[in-house]
């Protein structure tokens, strides 16, 4: 019975085999788990396998079976080879697990011999489990018996022992060395793929399998295996986890500067968008009351149109423009609180006030005290701080109606409204000067026939004189200097015969002194024409003017001869008319003009011939300036009698000859005398030592001859030039008494002697800045301190250019 069911077993189990085998082969990718397990009557040791196993490509189609291990209790197997029958039960139960039977069709259990056993079961099996559990096996405990049941009616147990009996492998056959209670050893791919497909039919009957010797193995050397196996492993995770580690810091270092890339980047954009959305975003409303409304401009009301319309300049049309002064002005009137009580004539005075206020910025004047109130104008404004000043000064009549008007120096600016003229009624004084005024004069100045003076002096007004300002018939002091003004003088001047004072000086005028102009103005005391661009000579009827005492024309393109009617003007106290282009002699008839008093300046002209000896009867003279002309002769020795008064005596830059007169000693006030560049000779008087107030005195570029006198009452002196004369001697010992001294220059003389180092001691000169003496004979160790600005002692001293081209 037994050989019959082992050649049908060995023909079943060979075909299931081939077919195992091809199932395998497409099934080869498949993750799963395959079991070993064989079987004692006491525990199964179940081998694991697992898709690791197969190799290092899962998709590969090469499988690396696992180890499959059978523990075997050596005494249930001696007792089996010695009871056949009871082999024959056990392969006659029923299998109770898919996994078993599968294992029992693989490892039939031998028909005969037992196995020695070299160890108890209990003891082999606690060992085999620690030694299945640490390479992942797991123990099963069955029942022998229900095994071997199941086995007998599973085709899958039949098919496993033809196996076994084709492998001609049989327990009660021993080969080798087969050791009791060793580790069988077998390939178990087979088992894998059987299983593959009773797992699938759910069956659960155990079977047994038969264990040959020649699958036996000593079980130290197994361990040896499986040990240097494990090792391997772990020496395999080991390197494995090593080079992961290395792998993960430097990961984990790229990471950090990749988290501060990230997060600076990250920052840098919250930035930029923050940024974008508050640029972008509309303000956060803030809840506050609502806002008021920006004014919008209402015109003045038509009873101020009405009143103000008629009399205008420009028939109300400043009035519509919001942004005028007149506007300002007019919706300024409307708002007054005494405005009902206010007759025609006073609305026009303060709506003209308030125009002249707007139109010039009286918020930025200097002093606007009480201006615009609603109190009364004349009464208040400036007058709690302004009593006195004449810079600021508002004067009215008995009936409140305004006669003055001062404001001088006081930060007006803009330009001078025509509205100025509503005040023609009263007003007779208007100064205005000192101040940032501009722009044009208006021309509705000329409607102020009662004006009597207009100053608008030291402004910056431009363009023409207006032809109107002939129409101010009670004119008398017109003051329009230091402005601007171009053109010419207006000719309708000329009818303002109530003028006393013209000043038209430093601007821009040109053309001619009409002779018209200057034979009508006969009540003229002061006519200042200087520092413009006429080009006129002087009229002869300038003899007309009898009663001017001022008289300026310097500094303008005059030419021609001094007309003899100059003499005429016996009330002159001023006369300049230096720096032009004058001719001629000078008329002797100057010497009538005895009211000389301030100065007589006719310098930096081309006069020529000699000094008129009448010069002598200017005994009130202050200051006579003659020089750079081309006059001749001598001086005169009648300069003497001007000693009462004469402090200055310019003589320079002519053609002068002889020597100084003795009497010029008696001009004991002069401080300045000036008489170089002239052809002088003789010796310095020493009548000049009586010069105590002297502070210049210059005599170089003449012929002086002597020494140079004993000036040591001269303590007040500051400039002393004697320099390019032919002087001797000395420098006089008493020079330090000269403590006020700032310029000595006595170089080209022949002077000799030693160099006071006492010029150089700051203590007694502390004002000392300029040293001449090169070209001299003087000698000494004498050396410029660094506190003299200019010191040159020799020719040869670097930086003397003038004294080389000289020599």
């Amino acid at each position: 019975m037994d050989e019959k069911q082992a050649s049908a077993a060995a023909a079943t189990g060979g075909s299931q085999q081939e077919k195992s085998k091809e199932n395998f082969a497409g099934d080869s990718v498949k993750p799963t788990t395959r079991t070993a397990t064989a079987y004692t009557d006491t525990s199964i040791v179940v081998g694991q396998f697992s898709q690791a196993r197969r190799g290092t490509d899962p998709s590969s189609s090469r499988f690396t079976p696992s180890l499959g291990i059978a523990v075997v209790d050596s005494n249930r197997v001696a007792s089996t080879r010695g009871n056949n029958s009871s082999a024959s039960a056990l392969s006659s139960s029923k299998c109770t697990s898919r996994t078993l039977c599968d294992a029992e069709a693989e490892f039939p259990p031998p028909p005969t011999a037992p196995l020695r056993a070299s160890r108890d079961s209990k003891g082999r099996e606690s060992n085999e489990k620690k030694d299945t559990d640490s390479v992942g096996t797991k123990v099963v405990s069955a029942s022998s018996g229900s095994g071997a049941e199941a086995c007998s009616r599973s085709s899958s147990c039949q098919r496993g022992r033809s196996v076994s009996q084709q492998r001609g492998r049989s327990v009660s056959q021993p080969v080798g060395n087969q050791l009791p209670g060793a580790f069988a050893i077998g390939s178990t791919s087979d088992i894998a793929r059987n299983d593959n497909d009773d797992l699938m039919t759910g069956s659960t009957q155990p079977s047994l399998r038969e264990i040959t010797t020649a699958e036996l193995v000593d079980p130290d050397q197994e361990n040896q295996i499986l040990e240097r196996r494990l090792q391997e492993e772990l020496e395999r995770e080991r390197q494995n986890a090593a080079v992961a580690e290395v792998v993960k810091e430097s990961e984990l270092k790229t990471c950090r500067w990749r988290r501060v890339a990230c997060v600076v980047g990250f920052v840098l954009v919250a930035l930029v968008v923050a940024l974008s959305v508050s640029l972008t975003r509309p303000p956060k409303s803030i809840e506050t009351a609502p806002p008021t409304p920006a004014p919008t401009y209402s015109p003045p009301p038509q009873e101020i149109i009405d009143l103000i319309t008629p009399v205008s300049f420009d028939g109300g049309e400043s009035l519509m423009d919001p942004t005028s002064p007149q506007s300002f002005a007019a919706r300024w009137l409307a708002v007054n609180a005494e405005l009902a009580s206010y007759s025609d004539e006073r609305k026009l005075q303060r709506y003209a006030l308030a125009t002249f206020y707007f139109s010039t910025d009286g918020d930025a004047w200097k002093d606007k005290q009480s201006w615009l109130n609603d109190s009364n104008e004349c009464t208040d404004w400036w007058q709690s701080e302004s009593d006195g000043d004449e810079d600021a000064k508002l004067d009215c009549d008995a009936n409140d109606a305004i006669q003055l008007l001062y404001v001088q120096d006081n930060n007006l600016k803009g330009t001078l409204p025509n509205e100025i003229a509503f005040l023609s009624n009263s007003m007779f004084d208007l100064r205005l000067g000192d101040n940032q005024i501009k722009g044009k004069l208006p021309s509705a100045l000329g409607v102020m026939t009662r004006l009597k003076a207009l100053s608008l002096q030291k402004n910056n007004v431009t363009g023409p004189i207006p032809t109107e300002l002939g129409l101010m018939s009670s004119l008398e002091e017109l003051k329009l200097e230091g402005n601007l003004l171009t053109g010419s003088i207006p000719t309708e001047i000329a009818l303002r015969t109530s003028l006393d004072d013209l000043r038209l000086n430093k601007n821009k005028l040109v053309g001619t002194i009409s002779q018209t102009m200057i034979g009508s103005l006969r009540r003229l005391d002061t006519f200042l024409l200087q520092e413009n661009n006429f080009s006129s000579t002087i009229p002869t009827e300038i003899g007309l003017l009898s009663r001017l005492k001022e008289l300026k024309l310097h500094k303008n393109k005059l030419v021609g001869p001094m007309p003899s009617e100059i003499g005429l003007l016996t009330l002159l106290k001023d006369f300049a008319c230096h720096e032009n282009e004058l001719t001629g002699t000078l008329p002797t008839e100057m010497g009538q003009m005895t009211a000389l008093e301030d100065e007589l300046k006719i310098g930096s002209n081309n006069f020529t011939g000699p000094i008129p000896s009448e010069f002598a009867s200017f005994t009130s003279l202050g200051r006579l300036r003659m020089g750079d002309n081309k006059l001749t002769g001598t001086i005169l020795s009648t300069f003497g009698l001007l000693h009462p008064t004469l402090n200055r005596l310019e003589l320079q830059s002519n053609f002068l000859t002889g020597s100084i007169p003795e009497e010029l000693g008696l001009l004991t006030l002069l401080s300045d005398l000036r008489l170089h560049a002239n052809n002088l000779t003789g010796t310095i008087p020493s009548e000049f030592t009586q010069f105590t107030d002297l502070k210049g005195l210059n005599l170089h570029n003449n012929s002086f001859t002597g020494t140079i006198p004993s000036f040591g009452s001269l303590t007040r002196i500051k400039d002393f030039r004697a320099g390019f004369n032919m002087l001797t001697g000395s420098i006089p010992s008493s020079i330090d008494r000269l403590i006020s001294l700032e310029e000595l220059a006595i170089s080209n003389n022949a002077l000799t002697g030693i160099i006071p180092n006492v010029l150089f001691d700051s203590t007694i000169f502390p004002n000392l800045l300029k040293v001449y003496l090169y070209n001299n004979s003087l000698t000494g160790n004498a050396t410029c301190p660094p506190h003299i600005v200019d010191c040159f002692l020799s020719c040869f001293q670097e930086g003397n250019e003038t004294c080389r081209t000289l020599s």
